[in-house]
């Protein structure tokens, strides 16, 4: 999560002090401090830089002394971030007083929107640990990948952004509760900055699956229909073990077949979106059937070549030859339990001599086969699922969706 600090430090020792503590107790909280800490250049490209980072932050530290109220550009600063929460409710805005300021000081600047806020004040007889503790007490301590440009990290917020989405601070800390979050972590969950981010991470850890489902339901009353089935659709595949998914991360090379023992076509598809972080673009998946073959396996059939078309968005009964390369990761999830492994490996095997880059998910059945051939280095299997894990994962789906449907009064999900 990035945090933007507005300020007028410069020549100030107490401001720099204060100013010095908090981007490094941010650091240390795992936020992305965007400060400017040379002065506002004249230059056009910094200008622009600076509007990005007022545009792209997640939270406003604004500290204020006397130079700051008298600064155009911290004025300036403080109007577009206040003109963002206007229009959105984000991003947290932390106003701070320094050098002893009163709250009839900003609004003699012409800053009373600051007013409504809750300020952190600072006494200038104290060290200044005490005012940088107050900030930074506003922020939660961030897990591991929260707020990052990698996958995960933008798995973690998309989730954050639903649970902002949550009215009540109590159901917040029952749904953490139920996670099994110790007492002295509750707090985090509260904290205006940062504490959704916390408990994303906790609704994605492994190990929870089975407080998954008293966690949402904890939330439900708080959340509108569509905050409330995005956020399921999110958490559904955090039962998948991420050791397990290994061979179906994107640019995994070698193994285009991978092999599970489930029977599911939902169960490959939590595979894929644990292993992928169910990015918004950039990852194609289609679950079908048994796949077609024929008797003695030695066409390739018309609807398998009809799969790989629709996997790349095109109409069937196209030449493969259209379909092009792309930037994308493309996941097909078969069953082959009723064809035979070998049978299977030699349509897939075509399949990829003609559309290749595929990753194919084959499901198995309950049984895992045995030692494969020592030439097929293109294929793996998955460490194999225990017994039970899929019924249970079949009963928590079922359990979500009867969770929307009893907290919103509709007979069916989206």
């Amino acid at each position: 999560m990035k945090v933007f600090v507005s300020h007028s430090a410069n020549d100030d020792q107490r401001a720099g002090a204060v100013l010095d503590a908090v981007v490094t107790g941010l650091r240390d909280k795992g936020y992305t401090p965007l400060v400017d800490r040379d002065g506002l250049r004249p230059a056009t490209e910094w200008r622009s830089e600076l509007y990005r980072w007022l545009a792209e932050c997640d939270a406003g530290i604004v500290l204020l002394n006397e130079k700051a109220l008298a600064s155009k550009w911290v004025q300036r600063e403080i109007n577009i971030l206040m003109w963002r929460r206007a229009l959105s409710g984000h991003p947290v805005v932390v106003p701070v007083l320094l050098e002893g300021l009163k709250t009839a000081d900003i609004k003699k600047h012409g800053l009373s929107e600051l007013e409504p806020i809750e300020l952190a004040r600072d006494d200038p007889a104290a060290e200044v640990t005490g005012v940088v503790d107050e900030i930074l007490g506003r922020f939660a301590q961030l897990p591991p990948q929260a707020g990052g440009n990698d996958p995960m990290g933008a798995w973690l917020a998309r989730i954050s952004g639903y649970l902002a989405e949550v009215r009540s601070a109590d159901d917040l800390l029952r749904a953490a509760g139920a996670l099994g979050m110790t007492e002295d972590a509750l707090p985090q969950v509260a904290v205006p900055i940062g504490g959704r981010h916390h408990l994303a991470y906790q609704l994605l850890a492994p190990g929870l699956a089975e407080q998954l489902c008293p966690a949402i339901a904890a939330l439900a009353p708080s959340l509108g229909e569509q905050w409330l089935w995005r956020l399921i659709v999110e958490v559904r595949p955090a039962w998948v073990d991420v050791e397990a998914v290994r061979a179906l991360f994107p640019g995994s090379r070698g193994r285009r077949v991978a092999l599970l023992n489930g029977e599911e076509p939902w169960t490959g598809e939590d595979y894929v979106d644990r292993a992928t972080c169910r990015p918004i673009y950039g990852v194609t998946r289609r679950a079908v059937g048994e796949i077609p073959i024929g008797e003695a396996g030695e066409e390739f059939p018309a609807a398998m070549a009809d799969m790989l078309l629709d996997l790349h968005g095109y109409p069937p009964a196209k030449p493969l030859s259209v379909i092009r390369p792309g930037r994308k990761a493309y996941y097909l999830i078969v069953n082959i339990r009723n064809v035979g492994l070998d049978r299977a490996l030699a349509c897939l095997e075509r399949a990829h001599d003609q559309v290749p880059g595929v990753v194919v998910l084959a499901m198995t059945g309950s049984e895992l086969p045995g030692a494969l051939p020592a030439t097929r280095d293109d294929v793996h299997v998955l460490p194999p699922m225990a017994d039970g894990d899929e019924l249970e994962a079949t009963q928590r789906r079922r359990e979500l969706e009867e969770i929307f449907c009893t907290a919103t009064g509709r007979r069916s999900i989206p």
